[in-house]
């Protein structure tokens, strides 16, 4: 079930960022909350508990913590980076210093570096169809944003769609198309690789993007893995968090 797949590559992508925290921020507590009610829940019926944000924050006001930074592991400043946000700005009274550090892609420097990361990843052949789960909010502008600096980037071989958002793989299989690629390696631009990508991307139904691909008449390899297992995201991750913890040094 969810839970069963998500724990396995969440364990892949989740921990290997949270381990490279550590590593890079000796001295520092790192602990794991999670956004997603859906996800929580699911968890929890496995027998593991996973706070929210707010009872993360709660635990560490509790047990002393003075100074907190928020890493959050999302890719884009959507709807479940608002709910950080928003926990935080209700427990900032109770810590002398509590902030939280920008998604991945904060930037158009961020952005930057996440199409070269696919360019070297993937090569440059073959069409690569980028996989974002996308959202309703005004953020869903950062997948459109992302294609748009490949191209700037002379990236001509990436391409990006969402599955929730208004940049859908409709729009872009007639380009692909017209850029005359045969084959097309798609992958996931999400954290974790779970269900969501498997099925998504990879699956046998008929709205899945290999079977919309391949009836297109494409060659189909798919790629899946979380972002959270690279080196480079991990990186950038980092980064992030570093500028938090400067600015309030500064």
């Amino acid at each position: 079930g969810l839970g069963d797949v998500y724990k396995r590559q969440a364990e892949k992508s989740i921990s290997a960022v949270e381990e490279k925290l550590r590593q890079e921020f000796d001295g520092f507590e790192v602990r794991r909350a999670y956004t997603s009610r859906m996800v929580i829940a699911a968890l929890k019926k496995r027998g593991e508990q996973i706070d929210t944000v707010e009872e993360a924050l709660e635990k560490l006001a509790d047990q002393g913590y003075t100074h907190v930074y928020i890493q959050p592991t999302h890719i884009i400043n959507g709807f479940e980076y608002n709910k950080i946000t928003a926990a935080a700005e209700k427990y900032k009274d109770k810590f002398t210093v509590l902030e939280t550090s920008t998604p991945l892609l904060d930037s158009d420097e961020d952005i930057g570096k996440v199409c070269d990361l696919f360019e070297n990843e993937l090569g440059s052949e073959n069409a690569v169809a980028v996989m974002g789960h996308g959202t309703e909010h005004s953020a869903n502008a950062i997948y459109t944003r992302f294609a748009e600096k490949c191209k700037e980037k002379g990236y001509k071989n990436i391409f990006a769609a969402t599955v929730e958002g208004t940049l859908t793989l409709g729009d872009i299989i007639p380009q692909i198309k017209a850029a005359g690629f045969k084959k097309v390696i798609i992958t996931p631009f999400l954290l974790v690789a779970g269900d969501h990508a498997n099925n998504d991307i990879a699956g046998a139904d008929e709205d899945s993007w290999k079977t919309m691909f391949e009836a297109a008449d494409f060659t189909v390899d798919c790629q899946i893995a979380g972002l959270g297992e690279i080196a480079d995201i991990q990186a950038l991750y980092i980064a992030h968090t570093q500028a938090a913890i400067d600015a309030l040094n500064a």
